[in-house]
Parts: C-alpha cells; structure tokens; sequence
C-alpha cells in the first residue's frame, strides 16, 4: 500500500504514533477531512513530525495525478503543509510503467 510522507510544523509534532484527522485541499475538489497517521520524524530532525496517507492502492495512487495539482494539509484549522506540481501526466506514466500498469 502506498504511502504519502509530508513534514509537519514543530507545534504539532507527535510523541508517539497516532491516527489523527486532517484536511485535505487539492485542485479542483472541496476539502475533505481525512484520517491521517501522525508520526515522529528522524530523530536528527527534532521538533518535525511525518503525516502518512494510506491510498487505498497503486491505481488510486495513480488516478489523483493531475497534470498540475495544489494540495494542501492542515490539522486543526492551521495550514502545515501546501505544495503544488507540474507535469504530473509524465510522472505518472512513468510510475505506471515502472510498476507494470500501463
């Protein structure tokens, strides 16, 4: 099952693993509210926590790649993540390619 990594901002960094909810905002959608795992990150990195997003697999992994996407995370009404990309289309046909789905 894949997985979707994102730095969290020091205040809302966990000491222990968890599941928490989060909103999600990408292109074109509403946001949504999503259960999220919550996790301390590398240790050489202090103070920052790793969000983890369970996609329910490769092929929903691959159908939310748009050609260009905003996403952006917040937990409790304070934005901690946002980030935007570009030809999304090739990275995802190269993805597919790698993993045999073409």
């Amino acid at each position: 099952m894949p997985f979707f990594h994102v730095l969290v901002c020091p205040a809302l960094a966990p000491f222990f693993f968890s599941e928490i909810s989060a909103t999600r905002t990408q292109s074109g959608g509403t946001p949504a509210t999503v259960k999220i795992f919550n996790a301390q990150s590398n240790p050489e990195m202090r103070g920052f926590g790793t969000l983890t997003f369970a996609v329910p697999g490769m092929n929903a992994a691959l159908a939310g790649m748009g050609e260009k996407q905003d996403f952006m995370v917040s937990i409790e009404r304070q934005e901690v993540f946002r980030m935007s990309w570009r030809d999304g289309a090739a990275a995802r046909d190269a993805l597919r390619s790698c993993i045999g789905q073409n």
